[in-house]
C-alpha cells in the first residue's frame, strides 16, 4: 500500500518518516559526537525525502533551523564517514563544526583526528589554532608556486622573444609567446582565481557565531517550556526552602535574565513581522 492510516488521517510513508527522523533529532539534542553524527545522518536522510522544494520548509516547521545551521550536523556526518577513529573522539562540540568544515584543509582534519584518536582532550582553541596554521601554509604554498610559475614564464618568455625576435614582429612574437607559454598561463591563472576565493572566505562573519547562539538558544527555551511561570516559583520556592536561601536571592538572576531577554524577543519578532 502507498499510504498508511494513523489516528483517521491519511499519511504517506514519506510523512511518517520524516516524522520519525524529527522526533529523533529533537530527543538527541547536541550531547556528544555519536548523537553529533547521528544527527546530521537523519538531516542528510530527511533532505533526500523531502526534497529541493520541501527540506526548508520542513526544517523551519519541525526545529525553527536555517539550512547552514543543519548543515554543520550533516558536514560532521559526512566527514564521520571517512574516518573510523571519529566516533570515539574527545572534542568539544564547536570544534567538531570547525574540523567538518569544507574549508578545513584535509592536513589538519587529519592532525587534530590523531592527536584526539591518541586520547588528547584538545580545547577548540587549540583546534582552531591547528586548523589556522594549516591555512596559513596552505595559503603560503599558494603564494610560492605562484611565484615559481610567474617567474618560470618570464624566463621562457623572454628566451622565446630572444629566439625568434629578430625572424617577427612584435606582434607575432607575442602571440608566439602566448601560444607557446599557453599551458603555463593557465596554470597560473587558476592559483590566482583560488587566491581569490581563499581571500574571499576569509573574510569574517561578525555575526555568525553569535547569532547561531542565540537562534540555538531560542529554540532550546521554547522546547523548555512547559509548564508555567508560577510552577517554576513554586519549585524554585521549594528548592529556598530546603536550602535555607532567601526565594528573592534564588530568583534574581533568572529575573535580570528574562528582563533583558524579553525586550530583545519583542524586537525580533517585530522585525521578522516587516
Amino acid at each position: 500500500m502507498n499510504e498508511l492510516v494513523i489516528d483517521a488521517a491519511v499519511v504517506s510513508p514519506m510523512e511518517v518518516t520524516l516524522a520519525e527522523h524529527a522526533a529523533v533529532i529533537r530527543a538527541l539534542g547536541k550531547r556528544v559526537v555519536g548523537d553529533i553524527i547521528e544527527i546530521g545522518r537523519r538531516l542528510t536522510d530527511a533532505k533526500r525525502i523531502a526534497g529541493h522544494g520541501g527540506w526548508l520548509p520542513w526544517l523551519q516547521r519541525e526545529f525553527g533551523w536555517s539550512d547552514s545551521a543543519a548543515l554543520k550536523f550533516m558536514q560532521v556526518h559526512e566527514m564521520a564517514t571517512k574516518s573510523v577513529k571519529f566516533t570515539d573522539l574527545n572534542l568539544p562540540v564547536s570544534g567538531l563544526y570547525l574540523l567538518a568544515a569544507p574549508s578545513t584543509p584535509d592536513e589538519a582534519r587529519e592532525a587534530v583526528i590523531e592527536r584526539a584518536a591518541n586520547g588528547e582532550a584538545l580545547s577548540l582553541k587549540e583546534v582552531q589554532r591547528m586548523i589556522d596554521q594549516a591555512k596559513q601554509k596552505q595559503a603560503d604554498d599558494y603564494e610560492q608556486r605562484l611565484r615559481a610559475l610567474t617567474e618560470k614564464y618570464k624566463r621562457e618568455a623572454d628566451q622565446l622573444c630572444a629566439d625568434i625576435g629578430e625572424a617577427l614582429s612584435p606582434d607575432d612574437v607575442q602571440s608566439a609567446i602566448d601560444d607557446a607559454l599557453a599551458p603555463l598561463q593557465r596554470k597560473i591563472k587558476r592559483l590566482e582565481e583560488e587566491r581569490e576565493k581563499r581571500a574571499e572566505r576569509k573574510r569574517p562573519d561578525p555575526y555568525g557565531l553569535p547569532a547561531t547562539s542565540i537562534i540555538a538558544a531560542l529554540h532550546q527555551l521554547a522546547l523548555a517550556l512547559t509548564i508555567t511561570p508560577g510552577r517554576v516559583l513554586e519549585r524554585e520556592k521549594m528548592v529556598a526552602d530546603a536550602t535555607g536561601q532567601q526565594l528573592k536571592a534564588l530568583t534574581a538572576e533568572p529575573i535580570r535574565d528574562a528582563k533583558t531577554v524579553l525586550p530583545w524577543i519583542e524586537r525580533f519578532i517585530k522585525k521578522v513581522a516587516q
